[in-house]
């Protein structure tokens, strides 16, 4: 699956809590398709990267806090 956004919603009809912050990483979908699938796709600009960069790391942190240890 390549849909960020539909992952968060499987996860919350799991019974998941997913944060409003964590909501935003739907966005990184985008960039999966761009890098993975080659077509007419603008450059992303260095702006992009780093809002991409901020959220997947904000995700990797929220996960890393409901993993069991």
């Amino acid at each position: 699956m390549h849909d960020i956004g539909e992952l968060l919603r499987t996860l919350e009809d799991a019974g998941v809590a997913i944060p409003s912050n964590i909501r935003d990483a739907a966005e990184l979908t985008e960039f999966a398709v761009e890098a993975r699938y080659p077509g007419p796709f603008e450059p992303v600009t260095e702006d992009e990267w780093k809002r991409a960069v901020e959220l997947a790391e904000t995700v990797v942190s929220w996960v890393e806090k409901l993993l069991p240890t």
